[in-house]
């Protein structure tokens, strides 16, 4: 199968990508759950903040995404170098490459896409959409705490 057959052009993106059906799929499920806690819990960080000052939340950028990304390999690497694990013991699987910004900007594309994007094992509900295309910015779906004012 050529490269052209396994990739795709997101809207409002310049790039064509691997397919996630054309990623080796043990590191796409650790990276697309990773990515899907990263945005939560920067989410939800920045909401309290901003809480205490009396603001709504906000939502959270590629930027912010990517460098939590980095600094979770980091930590999750150091962690296993000074423990010394090993196999199915590491918190940074031998099989997950640490990856580009750009492959990391797509992966979380894909999890606020109706197509790729996790959804509620209860509601059905997408967890994560995309708040502004052009900015990249993303936060959970507000209807999954059944408040749209978040």
């Amino acid at each position: 199968m050529s490269q052209s057959q396994l990739t795709v052009k997101l809207s409002g993106s310049n790039q064509h990508t691997l397919w996630p059906e054309a990623t080796p799929n043990s590191d796409l499920e650790f990276h697309m759950e990773l990515l899907k806690k990263i945005v939560f819990s920067l989410w939800n960080r920045k909401k309290e903040i901003l809480a205490e000052r009396g603001w709504n939340a906000q939502p959270v950028s590629q930027k912010e995404i990517f460098a939590e990304y980095k600094a979770k390999a980091s930590e999750f690497k150091g962690i296993d170098k000074k423990l010394g694990l090993k196999g199915a013991d590491r918190y940074w699987p031998s099989f997950a490459r640490v990856h580009d910004h750009n492959w990391v900007e797509r992966r979380v594309n894909y999890l606020a896409t109706e197509k790729y994007g996790p959804k509620d094992s209860v509601s059905g509900i997408l967890m994560i959409v995309n708040v502004n295309a052009k900015r990249g910015e993303y936060a959970p779906n507000p209807k999954l705490f059944g408040d749209s004012q978040e």
